[in-house]
C-alpha cells in the first residue's frame, strides 16, 4: 500500500517524498520486485541513474521476466546513452509482451535515436495499430519519417494526426503555413 502511494507521488513529480516512502516500503519488504522497480524509476527521474540501475537489476533478479521493469530499465538506459544495452532490454520486454504499445513506441524512439529509422518506423506503425491516437507516438513517428525522407507518407500522416486529435485539417494547414 505504501508503495502505491509513493508511485502516485512519483507520477505527479513529487519525487523526494516518493523516494522516502519507497525506502520505508523497502524496509518492510526488501525483496518486493514491484517496489524495487518503482523505486528505481523514481531514482531515474531524479537523475540518480547508477543507483536506479542497481535497483532495476535487483528487481530483475527477483522477477527476470517482468516486462514493465525491463521496459522501464531500458528507458533509463536509453536516457543515459547506453543505447545497445537499452535495445536489448526493450527486446526482452517485447518477447514477453509483444503487443505493449508503450514499449513498442519507446523501443522505436530508442532505435530512431541510434539512427535505425527504418526499423523504428516499423515499430511505430505496430504501436499505432494498437493505440492509433497516441500523440507521443504519432509525433515521434513523424520525426522518424522525416529523418528517412519518406515524404510520400507525410500527407497520410497529416490526415491521421488531424483525425486523432479531431481537428479540421484545413485549420491545421493554415496554422503550419503561417
Amino acid at each position: 500500500m505504501l508503495n502505491r502511494y509513493a508511485d502516485a507521488l512519483a507520477g505527479i513529480g513529487q519525487n523526494e517524498k516518493a523516494l522516502r516512502l519507497f525506502e520505508r516500503s523497502l524496509q518492510i519488504e526488501p525483496n518486493d520486485s514491484i517496489t524495487l522497480s518503482q523505486y528505481a524509476g523514481a531514482l531515474a527521474a531524479t537523475s540518480q541513474d547508477e543507483e536506479a540501475s542497481q535497483f532495476f537489476e535487483r528487481s530483475l533478479q527477483i522477477q527476470p521476466n517482468d516486462a514493465i521493469t525491463l521496459s522501464r530499465y531500458a528507458d533509463t538506459l536509453a536516457a543515459t546513452g547506453q543505447n545497445e544495452k537499452s535495445l536489448q532490454f526493450f527486446e526482452r520486454s517485447l518477447q514477453i509482451e509483444p503487443n505493449n504499445a508503450i514499449t513498442l513506441s519507446r523501443y522505436a524512439s530508442a532505435l530512431a535515436a541510434t539512427g535505425q529509422n527504418e526499423k523504428a518506423i516499423q515499430l511505430f506503425e505496430r504501436s499505432l495499430q494498437i493505440e492509433p491516437n497516441d500523440s507521443i507516438t504519432l509525433s515521434q513517428y513523424a520525426g522518424a519519417l522525416t529523418a528517412t525522407s519518406q515524404d510520400q507518407y507525410s500527407g497520410q500522416f497529416f490526415e491521421r494526426f488531424c483525425k486523432a486529435f479531431r481537428v479540421c485539417s484545413s485549420r491545421v494547414e493554415l496554422f503550419y503555413q503561417s
